[in-house]
């Protein structure tokens, strides 16, 4: 887990393993899992902010907003 605030003022928060990742060609923002439903939706709606994941020696996943909400605590 790594959580940086850059200097353009946005908070960037990555989760990575060493699992086996996703399979090739996935895209999990059409995943019916509810996790991940959630991920994106407080990710885009509730922090205005842009989530990601990738697939290289496990898995990757990347969180980027505006500091707006976080200001005093980051």
């Amino acid at each position: 887990i790594n959580i940086k605030k850059s200097e353009d003022d946005m908070i960037e928060m990555q989760i990575s393993d060493n699992g086996i990742g996703i399979p090739a060609g996935s895209d999990l923002k059409e995943s019916s899992k509810l996790g991940i439903k959630t991920v994106f939706a407080i990710s885009e709606h509730q922090l205005h902010g842009d989530a990601k994941f990738e697939s290289a020696s496990g898995l990757t996943f990347t969180l980027k907003f505006k500091n707006i909400l976080c200001r005093e605590r980051i």
